[in-house]
C-alpha cells in the first residue's frame, strides 16, 4: 500500500527519531510475504555492519595502493583528514537517505529514522519495488557519492599530490556509509526470486510475489 502524494512526502516531516530500531514502523504485508534471512537483534544487526566497515575499509587501502602503484604514484594513505573533509561527510548523510527516498518514485510513503543509541539512520517505504530497482535504490547513494568521485580520483586526480590525497581521503566515509546497503543488497540478489517484489516492514524487509 501506499498512501500520500510524493513531493508532500519529501517536503514534509521525513526524519524521525527513535530510541531503538525496533520501533520502525510496521506496514501491513501481503499474506505470502517471506522475511529475508537476518537476524532479529539489534546489537548483532551493528556488530556485523561493523565488521563489513572494517572489510571495506582493507579493500579500499589494497585498491587505491594498486590504482596508485599501477600508476607509479606512491601511495601516502587516505588520512587527509581537514574540517573540510569532515564537513563533507556530515553534508552528505542526509541527503544519503533522500537520494533512497527519491528513488522510491511517486506516491510512495518513505521516511527517514534516526536512532542515536544504535547509531543508525534509515530510509524505509511501505512501497513495494521490483528486485532490480531495490537493487538500484540501495545503491544509488554509494554511486553518487562514493564511486563517481572515487572513479575521478583513480582517473585522474590521482597524480594531483594533496588535491587527490584530499579526494581519496573523502571517498571512504561514503563507502563505509553505505554498509547497510550493500547487506540489503547481497541478500535480495541471494534470497529473493526474479519476479518478486521486495518491501520494508518494522526492522525487517519482506520479498512477496504478486498472487494472480
Amino acid at each position: 500500500d501506499s498512501t500520500g502524494d510524493w513531493s508532500s512526502d519529501v517536503c514534509s516531516s521525513d526524519l524521525r527519531f527513535i530510541n531503538d530500531l525496533n520501533e520502525l514502523e510496521d506496514f501491513e504485508l501481503p499474506q505470502n510475504a517471506v522475511m529475508f534471512k537476518e537476524s532479529n537483534n539489534v546489537n548483532t544487526f551493528i556488530l556485523k555492519m561493523l565488521f563489513v566497515a572494517v572489510c571495506i575499509t582493507l579493500i579500499f587501502v589494497s585498491v587505491s595502493k594498486a590504482i596508485s602503484d599501477a600508476q607509479d604514484v606512491a601511495y601516502k594513505g587516505a588520512n587527509h583528514f581537514t574540517w573540510v573533509t569532515v564537513a563533507l561527510w556530515i553534508a552528505q548523510v542526509l541527503p544519503h537517505e533522500y537520494i533512497h527516498m527519491l528513488f522510491y518514485g511517486k506516491n510512495a510513503f518513505a521516511k527517514i529514522y534516526l536512532s542515536p543509541i544504535n547509531g543508525v539512520l534509515v530510509c524505509y517505504s511501505s512501497k513495494p519495488l521490483k528486485k532490480k530497482q531495490f537493487i538500484i535504490m540501495s545503491l544509488a547513494p554509494t554511486i553518487i557519492f562514493a564511486i563517481i568521485p572515487y572513479l575521478s580520483w583513480a582517473l585522474y586526480f590521482v597524480n594531483y599530490g594533496g588535491i587527490g590525497r584530499a579526494l581519496l581521503s573523502y571517498c571512504i566515509f561514503p563507502f563505509i556509509f553505505g554498509v547497510g546497503d550493500y547487506s540489503n543488497v547481497f541478500k535480495t540478489i541471494r534470497q529473493v526470486p526474479n519476479g518478486a517484489l521486495v518491501i520494508n516492514s518494522g526492522m525487517h524487509t519482506y520479498w512477496f510475489k504478486k498472487i494472480p
